[in-house]
């Protein structure tokens, strides 16, 4: 088994008096997709904020490459992850095209003109916004925004794979302003990354998706482990029924080859 690009180990999130995660563990591995499950308020966004290092755990650590986050120059961290938000806000009116090259912008990165020219613009076509690199921030809709950032994000790793071989990719549940044929190509490419040999974790909210695409699964419930290995492992009635409180109405089937269900053959208990 290869050695974790990132793990979260044994870490605990304390805010308030409320235990935000509570002793949660995670593995990303290289040619390894991972989606990050759990109600809302469950603390997945908690759980990305440590690995993204916006925020330390009160307990367990964060290691990248084996070393703890917390001890890695911003620079090699900036090298080895790149992560998106659930949202980016901008002061400014950048163009797509000036928003993807902010993932170059760090500092010992040493790219030529031609090797951003050529990032950039496979990273606007990975996205689907080659055709809108001229167009300001303000202009695009709630989607287009999102995979405006994304193409940073990808400019980012692939200046970072560069200098250090393949990274980590962090999304923050980068579907939900997506439709239906988007949501598909943001996760083609976070599976293609996984692929090439980086390692990628995804929240997200949809199953079905999350089953489509991902190697394995870890699902959160009121900041604890709920359930944790590969889709059939974890997406189970006793899992629905627990962690998200539904049910398969009586009398329905999953359509063959559906890896999991329809919303409209769920319940509430």
């Amino acid at each position: 088994m290869t050695a974790p690009l990132i793990e979260v180990r044994g870490a605990t999130v304390l805010r308030a008096g409320r235990r935000l995660l509570d002793d949660v563990s995670l593995v990303g591995r290289a040619g390894e997709l991972t989606a990050v499950l759990g109600p809302n308020g469950a603390g997945k966004s908690t759980l990305m904020k440590l690995m993204a290092g916006e925020m330390a755990p009160d307990a367990g650590t964060v290691c990248i490459d084996g070393t703890p986050l917390a001890r890695l120059p911003a620079r090699h961290a900036a090298a080895r992850r790149a992560v998106l938000p659930q949202s980016s806000a901008l002061a400014f009116p950048f163009t797509v095209r000036e928003i993807a090259a902010l993932g170059l912008e760090v500092p010992g990165f040493g790219l030529s003109h031609g090797e951003i020219t050529a990032m950039i613009g496979a990273a606007l076509a990975a996205v689907d916004l080659q055709d809108h690199a001229g167009r300001t921030h303000d202009a695009l809709s709630g989607g287009e925004r999102q995979r405006a950032h994304l193409a940073r994000v990808l400019c980012q790793l692939a200046a970072g794979e560069r200098a250090t071989g393949p990274g980590i990719l962090l999304l923050d549940e980068p579907t939900a302003a997506q439709d239906l044929a988007h949501q598909l190509r943001v996760l083609e490419v976070a599976r293609a990354h996984a692929d090439r040999g980086g390692a990628a974790i995804i929240i997200l909210h949809d199953l079905n998706l999350a089953a489509r695409f991902a190697d394995r699964m870890l699902v959160i419930s009121r900041g604890q482990v709920a359930a944790e290995g590969r889709p059939a492992e974890v997406l189970t009635a006793e899992m629905l029924a627990e962690v998200f409180g539904v049910r398969l109405v009586p009398g329905t089937v999953p359509p063959a080859g559906t890896p999991f269900l329809l919303p409209q053959m769920a319940e509430r208990l």
